[in-house]
């Protein structure tokens, strides 16, 4: 009766679980700066997964033995920070776009098409009005119908506006005028970016 109890009723693995979250933290984290989907939502709502995870390692971390709780407690901790100050900053910032009618935050300048990527300015002003704009140059590649994967060129933050052209073969051309006094953007850029289309690190 003892063996078939124990049978039934096999010991929780927490380390395992732990060991599992922590991979899956990992790669979800690396998922979210290379890979991007090509409707919002499904972008928000696999960051939100991917934040959740340092709280589902709460449960399996209080399984643990005195001594690796308190180890683990300490290491989670940083985790859990970020990610609640992560999910607070999308929140205050209206970064969110789930709801209907809500201005999108991030705007395209420019586009580029070449054979087997995209090139594209983009505006940021999601850190809201505490924050100034900011320019970001990505390099884009589709994988699957909806999904691309993304690859950061430069960033120009206090930039408001720029134009993106076509030079030659993997040559793109950026140009941003200087801004106006008080605008925190005092530099005018003309600089041509020689792209590889099949390397993205």
């Amino acid at each position: 009766m003892a063996e078939s109890e124990v049978t039934a009723n096999p010991r929780p693995r927490p380390a395992r679980k732990l060991l599992l979250l922590a991979v899956a933290f990992v790669a979800g984290s690396a998922c979210t700066q290379c890979l991007r989907f090509a409707h919002p939502v499904p972008n928000e709502l696999f960051g939100a997964a991917v934040l959740s995870l340092p709280f589902l390692a709460l449960r399996p971390l209080s399984q643990l033995p005195r001594i690796p709780k308190v180890i683990g407690s300490i290491a989670v901790m940083p985790f859990l920070l970020l990610s609640l100050l992560t999910a607070l900053t999308f929140v205050a910032c209206g970064e969110l776009e789930l709801h209907r009618g809500q201005q999108r935050c991030m705007e395209e300048l420019g586009k580029v098409d070449q054979q087997s990527y995209s090139v594209q300015l983009v505006r940021d002003g999601c850190g809201g009005a505490a924050v100034s704009f900011m320019l970001l140059l990505e390099q884009r590649m589709p994988l699957v119908p909806g999904l691309y994967f993304r690859r950061s060129l430069d960033i120009f933050d206090g930039a408001y506006e720029g134009n993106l052209t076509i030079v030659g073969p993997n040559q793109i051309r950026l140009q941003i005028p200087k801004g106006v006094e008080g605008s925190g953007w005092n530099q005018e850029i003309d600089h041509t970016y020689y792209l590889k289309p099949h390397v993205y690190f």
